[in-house]
């Protein structure tokens, strides 16, 4: 069920400014590493990037891709890439409300002796951005990403966090909770990992 104890959580995020209004990219790294009366009970990478246009606002595209090793779900190397449409029926200076749906490739492959698999999926999700006031944000999101001839195999995300600025830097600080939720994980490994 995720990590208890001593934990290690380094996370990077990177927006580019939009370009003439219409686009903007992002891209993130994330190294989790925990242990637990001295025995490791989390090691995780993940790093990808992300690309959305909206070129006739509300209605806009997007592409993204992303990859993660993660030694305790057994994965060697899992590769996500994915497009399609995205709307935006809120989008203030205070709130944005984003809805995202698509199709993506999905390639796993395991550190065991378990046959790699890959996947032709849905891309799904919807994210809300809330300016609680100068200093706070609030961030929610929820991916579901099941593989197209199987709805049951599926990976579910949900991600909220509170974001503050640090000084008067382009710097902020996340505080938050991310589930990861894989119906169908490798044999005697958990389905839901937790990080805070």
């Amino acid at each position: 069920m995720g990590a208890r104890g001593q934990q290690k959580l380094d996370d990077l995020r990177i927006g580019l400014p939009p370009a003439h209004g219409q686009g903007q990219g992002a891209g993130f790294s994330r190294r989790q590493a925990a242990e637990k009366d001295g025995d490791q009970t989390s090691d995780e990478t993940i790093g990808g990037a992300s690309y959305t246009s909206f070129m006739s606002d509300p209605w806009g595209w997007y592409v993204r891709g992303e990859l993660e090793k993660d030694k305790f779900e057994d994965i060697d190397l899992r590769t996500t890439a994915a497009g399609g449409v995205t709307w935006r029926p809120i989008h203030t200076d205070e709130q944005t409300l984003r809805f995202w749906l698509g199709l993506g490739y999905r390639h796993e492959s395991f550190d065991s002796n378990i046959e790699s698999n890959s996947s032709t999926i849905v891309d799904s999700g919807i994210a809300h951005h809330w300016l609680l006031n100068p200093w706070l944000t609030l961030d929610n999101s929820l991916a579901y990403e099941p593989t197209i001839d199987d709805f049951g195999n599926y990976l579910m995300t949900q991600d909220s966090s509170l974001v503050m600025p640090v000084g008067a830097s382009k710097w902020t600080l996340r505080v938050g909770v991310r589930n990861d939720y894989n119906s169908e994980p490798a044999p005697d490994r958990d389905k839901l990992d937790i990080s805070a």
